[in-house]
């Protein structure tokens, strides 16, 4: 069972700027993100301005962790901004604090449109029966493969309209592996997604679990899930097809125009499905495929809705984020896409058609999926076996949950 990850805007409950001089309303949003969609965004800003000119956007941008980092702050002293980019993730995080706005009155009076948004995507905002966000792209975890490097080993490619199992994409791993030894390549089939936790949530979530139950009160997991999830990659660790942990910490981190993937260090790597296109615009002519695995609120709901459903503002984003959420926008722009983001709608509409609506994780779950991180890196390295990881994972995790309580 796949889940969405849902890149959306929401609006909060904080005292905007307002200029007096030209009756001008100033709100301000903020973003994460690199250089390149700093660019993005400001095109749209700048659209968006263009055509409200009673509205002037005060943009603040950085980096992931400076993103979140200033955000906490500034929630803390309840001077965050009126409108803000979040993921599906950290929507509970910040609405549990009572600083988000509710939307519905918003759409309601017609100032952000979702009338033709199937109710699936428009709830995934919701926390606790409020709409706290309004999502204007999916994304969700997939395994990438650069099918021109399966092609020069010789090797058929899978078709990505097929969803493999586990066993499957193990076997398939394994015999990409196989090609690259026997031609004495010095490179891996996959890279290690232990530390990516959208594949660890996804892998329970095929189960059924969840990361917090649904009483908010304990783990919706149990250790066998972990004991099995770690297995999975540490078999292909131990086969040769991932990549050591001396290995992936030297080359694992490195920014998308000098990742593995790009070098061709590996051949196949698990992320989320928007990053493809980034992926994809430093490997050259390789080619890669995607695979199942406010002082006034109103100005603020007018960029969100223009942000969302604006045919302009949304070609200039060119599906930076993922899929367009709004029906409306993917017909007209699905068409103007390249192959990879074509590719990666394709994805989106197949896992949505699948599976049930995810709508993020519970608030107090970081120390959990760090727990994750923890245990994935003393498993690669050696340090402990998977069992003895596990159950110091599953002792901590299970103390975090406690504090929710």
């Amino acid at each position: 069972m796949k889940k969405f990850l849902l890149i959306a805007l929401v609006i909060t409950l904080v005292a905007g700027i307002a200029s007096t001089a030209f009756a001008v309303t100033e709100i301000r949003f903020a973003w994460w993100g690199s250089v390149g969609r700093h660019a993005i965004y400001n095109e749209i800003c700048d659209l968006f301005e263009a055509a409200n000119p009673d509205i002037k956007v005060l943009r603040e941008y950085s980096e992931w962790n400076d993103y979140w980092d200033r955000l906490t702050t500034q929630a803390a002293g309840g001077n965050q901004p009126d409108v803000m980019q979040f993921n599906s993730y950290t929507i509970a995080e910040y609405s549990s604090r009572g600083v988000l706005m509710d939307l519905e009155p918003l759409v309601e009076q017609g100032l952000i449109d979702m009338s033709d948004w199937d109710p699936v995507t428009k709830d995934i905002g919701r926390r606790d029966g409020i709409l706290y966000a309004v999502p204007f792209s999916y994304t969700i975890p997939a395994v990438f493969v650069n099918t021109s490097y399966v092609e020069r080993l010789g090797l058929e490619i899978p078709d990505p309209n097929v969803t493999m199992t586990f066993d499957e994409l193990a076997d398939f791993i394994l015999e990409v592996q196989n090609a690259l030894d026997e031609q004495g390549i010095e490179a891996w089939a996959l890279q290690d997604p232990g530390k990516f936790e959208n594949f660890f949530e996804t892998f329970i979530r095929q189960r059924g679990k969840t990361l917090i139950a649904d009483d908010g009160t304990s783990l919706g997991f149990d250790r066998q899930d972990v004991i099995d999830y770690f297995t999975w990659i540490d078999n292909l660790r131990q086969a040769g097809a991932v990549p050591p942990a001396e290995i992936m910490a030297e080359e694992g981190s490195q920014p998308w125009e000098n990742s593995m993937a790009v070098n061709r260090r590996v051949v196949m790597l698990m992320s989320n499905s928007n990053q493809a296109k980034v992926y994809q615009r430093y490997m050259g002519e390789d080619e890669l495929e995607i695979y199942r695995i406010p002082v006034d609120p109103k100005a603020a709901a007018r960029f969100v809705d223009f942000f969302t459903n604006n045919i302009e503002a949304q070609r200039v984003l060119d599906a930076e984020h993922g899929a367009p959420t709004s029906p409306i926008v993917s017909a007209a722009l699905t068409p103007e896409f390249d192959r990879i983001i074509q590719s990666q709608i394709r994805h989106t509409n197949q896992v949505k058609e699948t599976v049930p609506p995810y709508y993020g994780r519970p608030a107090g779950v970081n120390p959990i999926i760090d727990g994750l991180f923890i245990c994935s890196d003393e498993i690669a390295y050696g340090v402990k076996p998977i069992e003895r990881a596990v159950d110091d994972f599953m002792r901590e995790a299970e103390r975090a949950v406690r504090r929710l309580r």
